[in-house]
């Protein structure tokens, strides 16, 4: 009877104090807390909703993300941008494949002698040094709905220099996609 008793202490001692989670996101070999779960920018929990939003708030909304985004890169914050990520980009920067693909396609980083292997490399030598090789600061120029969960945003680096974001709508907030 004695073992009973013990066994169901320790079952729920097992229970209470084990039952703790993290959600760690692998980013080929360096581990991470994803915090978004806790630290959630009020900027991407919008919900787009075409009979309540209109043309305006929704592009006061794609300003405030693309400043949330640029802010974080900024910062150099590696831990805050992998957050900002879809599921999808992060399957992508996690293949070795790509990776390697990239860093042959390109000139800067061959020139540099520098093969990518991780994301948290992609987000230093491409994302980052891409804002401070000309010094050319991104800007909001526009956006192009979708639909409810896609929206892209138009940026604009200097005077011919145009591409954007794709922006996805996932786990109740807005992420960076591919």
């Amino acid at each position: 009877m004695k073992i009973y008793y013990l066994f169901v202490i320790f079952f729920l001692f097992l229970c209470i104090f084990a039952c703790k989670t993290v959600d760690d996101i692998n980013d080929g070999g360096n581990s991470i807390k994803d915090e978004t779960a806790d630290n959630i920018d009020r900027r991407t929990t919008f919900v787009i909703d075409e009979k309540t939003i209109n043309d305006d708030d929704l592009r006061m909304h794609m300003k405030n993300l693309f400043d949330y985004i640029e802010e974080i890169i900024a910062r150099g914050d590696y831990g805050a941008w992998y957050s900002s990520l879809s599921t999808a980009y992060k399957n992508y920067l996690n293949d070795r494949t790509v990776l390697k693909k990239m860093s042959s396609d390109s000139d800067i980083l061959n020139n540099k002698g520098i093969i990518l292997k991780t994301p948290k490399d992609y987000f230093e030598y491409v994302v980052i040094e891409a804002r401070t090789r000309e010094e050319k600061v991104l800007k909001f120029k526009d956006f192009k709905y979708i639909d409810k969960n896609h929206v892209k945003v138009i940026c604009q680096r200097g005077e011919n220099e145009r591409f954007q974001y794709n922006f996805i709508f996932e786990d109740n907030c807005w992420k960076l996609d591919r």
